[in-house]
């Protein structure tokens, strides 16, 4: 007995360390949530969004919700972990959303995704690794002159699978902004940057110019060329200072069975954004740093 209670001891030890071992997470916490909101038009760079197959994401969505074969629930705004307090969605209901009628069922009208995900990236494979645990396609429309907006329904997958490509090399930015619609849950700045800069100096990782956005070159960048980029010493308090957004470039993968969308980021870009002196207050200058590739 005195045996079986020493080993019970120890087990409690050796799994309490576990839990107290840091984190292999660059972003911080061992997953960083994060909800937030993608535009799938792009008036600017329309070839950043032009690899993703809206019609074949939205009608096999669809499809499958109206017809009862995947649960689809009230976007309530209490999106979690669990779909336990979630109320599901009616097919009226749906319809009155979507402005439908029996004669007009369109999909030009959903240009945003919201998105509920966990952040890793790989401190050791230098990876970055997102899982999409729930999304809620976004109607937006003009009435009298004025923009509005409606979340359609909430679906959080209960199974997971890859499916087939449905966006290829699609590129949108995420601001740091911790404000609605955008939130973000154990995302550290500060310590991302210390990262970066350490890895980067040191050769580990590789920066590469931004002109890759224009014409898909790879040039990678010496630690002057990135500081003549930024204009000031490349010092993670300094990258931590202007450091305003994200790019991802990403392909997106879609399973028309249980509607799971699986991401894999194939790089991200820095985004500096600061004021100028000799500028208004409202002017501000906005530019890419360097983009980062992963294995």
């Amino acid at each position: 007995m005195k045996s079986i209670l020493i080993l019970l001891i120890c087990a409690a030890l050796i799994n309490s360390c576990k839990r107290i071992e840091p984190s292999n997470n660059a972003l911080l916490a061992e997953k960083v949530k994060i909800w937030h909101v993608v535009k799938l038009e792009n008036k600017y760079n329309p070839s950043w969004v032009s690899g993703l197959d809206t019609e074949k994401l939205f009608s096999q969505t669809f499809n499958n919700v109206l017809s009862n074969k995947v649960n689809a629930y009230i976007p309530n705004g209490r999106f979690g972990d669990t779909i336990n307090s979630m109320e599901k969605i009616e097919v009226e209901r749906i319809n009155r959303y979507m402005d439908w009628t029996d004669s007009t069922i369109k999909y030009e009208d959903l240009k945003e995704i919201s998105f509920y995900e966990t952040w890793v990236l790989d401190k050791n494979k230098f990876r970055f690794m997102k899982e999409v645990h729930g999304w809620i396609p976004i109607r937006t429309w003009f009435r009298n002159g004025d923009l509005l907006k409606r979340q359609v329904f909430y679906l959080y997958p209960d199974q997971k699978k890859k499916g087939d490509i449905v966006a290829s090399n699609i590129i949108y930015e995420h601001a740091l902004e911790n404000m609605y619609p955008n939130i973000m849950v154990g995302f550290d700045k500060n310590m991302l940057t210390s990262y970066l800069v350490e890895n980067i100096n040191s050769g580990k990782i590789n920066a590469y110019d931004p002109i890759y956005i224009v014409d898909q070159s790879k040039r990678k960048l010496t630690i002057q060329q990135i500081e003549e980029i930024i204009g000031e010493p490349f010092t993670p308090s300094i990258l931590a200072k202007y450091f305003y957004s994200i790019i991802f470039l990403e392909d997106w993968y879609f399973d028309e069975n249980t509607l799971s969308i699986s991401k894999d980021v194939k790089a991200i870009a820095l985004v500096r954004f600061k004021t100028d002196r000799f500028l208004s207050e409202q002017d501000f200058k906005k530019k890419i740093l360097f983009f980062l590739f992963f294995n």
